[in-house]
């Protein structure tokens, strides 16, 4: 085995891996070399740069792209812990194993095309990364994989239903595709006609491959949710009145055509705020994961906000200034994010307290032998 380079054990180098690459990125090596990795380095010192081959093959996509394979016996998990063969969980995915695993099949099919086959790429990372944004950055918060990675390592290990690109979405989170749609529309088309179609064909023909091969960076993902509570005096216009349901379609729009050219911000809601002022909401669904793991869910602090907006609230509660003072903290920000996460702490420490209050009165207890009565039966028809 590779060299473990992360406290995540998933992400291995291993010496050998760009080797095993640059064979699985053609089919001509993988004929050529198969998993021999000396053939394969021989090939790549003297052809490489003659040929202009490059490598290309991502173990993380294509392992994304083939599910069958995520779910059946074949070795491409180890236990981080033994070394030993392991099954589908999370740090548990060996990308070297899955690209060795990847040459063979491939040679089989070239040889044999009644072989089934593997493919390099299919999977969405960026669809994925959009409706798992939080889970997937609170899982690998520590890693220095891409995005597009992360989401797909996120997809082998936990596997989330797969989703479709929200295109409205994608645009509203690149300007430069906003003006785009603009400056191609034809005179006689309606906007709100020409930007969905605009939105989808520059993902499907342009946006999704730039993504995968990171020419167009993720600075952001825009979300409407947080759109909305960054202006909640405007809730109602994209809300149901009965439901409370924000219409997400609306707002990306409202942002598209209305937002972005008046330098509108697409996420200023403030999480540390509103709970600095709202301490008690540390005791609701506000985590990614949950609250032992204490990290927020801007998103649905964010549906909290729009939800108690405007009734009682009140901004004024915590009392910054004199926070400030006592922690010598001159930023109003970090003295807000200080105290709310001050305040998760201390809701941890009430749960283990209560925990391990718990397990001391379950462990006094004595060894009770229930009566008879306990068991009786129901009496028999006459």
């Amino acid at each position: 085995m590779g060299l473990i380079c992360q406290k995540n054990s998933a992400y291995r180098i291993h010496n050998s891996m760009s080797i095993l690459e640059y064979i699985a990125t053609y089919d001509d090596l993988i004929q050529f070399c198969g998993t021999d990795q000396e053939l394969g380095k021989k090939h790549k010192n003297v052809f490489s740069e003659k040929e202009e081959r490059t490598t290309s093959f991502d173990p993380y996509i294509s392992a994304a792209s083939n599910v069958d394979i995520l779910n059946d016996e074949t070795d491409i998990w180890t236990n981080p812990k033994t070394g030993k063969a392991g099954s589908r969980k999370k740090n548990f995915f060996d990308n070297e194993k899955y690209t060795a695993v990847f040459i063979t099949r491939t040679k089989e099919h070239l040889e044999d095309t009644e072989k089934s086959k593997l493919e390099r790429k299919g999977f969405d990372p960026y669809a994925y990364l959009m409706a798992y944004e939080e889970d997937i950055k609170n899982e690998y918060k520590d890693s220095d994989m891409s995005l597009t990675q992360q989401a797909c390592l996120h997809f082998i290990e936990f596997g989330y239903d797969v989703k479709t690109v929200d295109f409205l979405r994608y645009m509203a989170s690149y300007n430069d595709i906003i003006v785009g749609a603009y400056t191609s529309k034809q005179p006689d088309v309606e906007i709100v006609e020409w930007i969905p179609k605009f939105a989808e064909y520059h993902y499907t023909n342009v946006g999704r491959e730039e993504i995968l091969n990171g020419t167009r960076s993720i600075d952001f993902i825009f979300d409407p949710t947080k759109y909305v509570a960054t202006y909640v005096p405007t809730k109602d216009v994209f809300t149901d009145p009965v439901t409370g349901v924000i219409n997400e379609q609306a707002a990306t729009m409202a942002y598209i055509t209305i937002g972005a050219s008046n330098g509108l911000q697409p996420d200023l809601f403030n999480p540390h705020v509103f709970l600095s002022n709202y301490p008690e909401l540390v005791k609701e669904d506000i985590y990614v994961k949950n609250v032992e793991d204490g990290e927020i869910s801007k998103k649905k602090l964010s549906k909290l906000w729009i939800d108690k907006f405007p009734h009682n609230i009140n901004l004024t509660k915590f009392d910054l200034a004199k926070f400030k003072i006592d922690s010598k903290i001159e930023d109003d920000l970090e003295a807000f994010s200080t105290n709310a996460l001050a305040e998760i702490k201390k809701y941890q420490k009430e749960l283990l307290a209560q925990k391990s209050l718990f397990i001391r009165l379950w462990r006094a207890l004595p060894s009770i032998s229930f009566p008879k009565l306990f068991c009786l039966r129901a009496p028999k028809k006459k």
